[in-house]
């Protein structure tokens, strides 16, 4: 999906916007009913998989760097649940960095330098470099987190979306966070739901409720719709802190699919490796 935006204010033009993206939100929309329908007929092999090793190591000093360069006291403290903390810069993202289909490459990405070329050189980054923003924000403030690929069943679909899952100690779980596109979703108790959670409840015709961090451009439809869309099958790094990407084989990494078993995935790389048991993907961090 394609938005025009200024940095951290969206343009005032939104029926070019709309006019935009009409024929795309209203094919995604009118498929949601046979997307529900795949997850729900979709298999895993949960306690299966011995061999995932998820790990998450920040670097103490670039963690400290990346702290007192975007200030982060002056958004959060030591007073704040896990959750609040997650929440208020995850605001901050959403705020200072809109969504944009960025044409520009960002040759290291991390958090200072997707900052600068959203900055200098294209007013707002994709959902990947923001995902890789909020998590090098969530470890320079000591939240766990990983960003996660979610990607749709078709193989003529060439549109994914990527978002953040934080540790939330507090309640147990994975908690996600779409900065890119401003929102989060919750149960109908105003719990906040991971991604697991989502494409269950999405999957049984359970409760789907959207709190957006600002005003968009698109409409809650829509946004059930292209999560319908893209909840089928996951992607993550193994390895999880600062500077993960560009990755390689020989940092040890590890980029690993999370497939149902009765799916033929069409786009598997030569050194990624497959897991069809989702409670490994999604275990607890050690």
């Amino acid at each position: 999906m394609k938005h025009i935006k200024t940095l951290g204010i969206a343009l005032t033009i939104t029926t070019l916007i709309s006019a935009s993206c009409k024929d795309d939100n209203e094919y995604i929309i009118k498929g949601e009913s046979g997307n529900k329908k795949a997850l729900a007929e979709s298999i895993y092999a949960s306690n299966t998989d011995n061999s995932l090793h998820f790990t998450y190591t920040p670097d103490a000093d670039r963690a400290k760097e990346i702290y007192n360069y975007f200030r982060l006291d002056t958004l959060i403290n030591d007073n704040m649940s896990t959750w609040d903390k997650a929440l208020k810069i995850t605001k901050f993202t959403v705020a200072q960095i809109p969504h944009l289909n960025q044409k520009g490459i960002i040759e290291h990405r991390n958090a200072i330098d997707i900052w600068e070329f959203a900055k200098n050189t294209e007013p707002g980054v994709n959902c990947r470099m923001h995902s890789i923003f909020l998590s090098e924000l969530f470890f320079a403030a000591g939240i766990t987190n990983r960003f996660i690929t979610c990607r749709p069943l078709s193989s003529t679909d060439d549109d994914c979306h990527v978002v953040n899952v934080a540790w939330i100690p507090e309640m147990d779980k994975w908690v996600m966070l779409d900065s890119d596109m401003c929102a989060y979703i919750t149960d109908d108790n105003g719990t906040p739901l991971s991604l697991q959670e989502m494409r269950i409840n999405m999957a049984n015709g359970g409760a789907f409720n959207i709190n957006f961090l600002k005003s968009v451009v698109f409409s809650e439809d829509y946004y059930r719709a292209y999560w319908a869309k893209n909840l089928y099958w996951f992607c993550s790094h193994e390895k999880n802190g600062f500077n993960v990407e560009p990755a390689s084989v020989s940092s040890g990494d590890r980029y690993i699919l999370l497939i149902p078993t009765n799916f033929d995935c069409y786009d598997i790389g030569e050194h990624d490796v497959v897991t069809h048991d989702d409670q490994a993907f999604w275990a607890k961090p050690e």
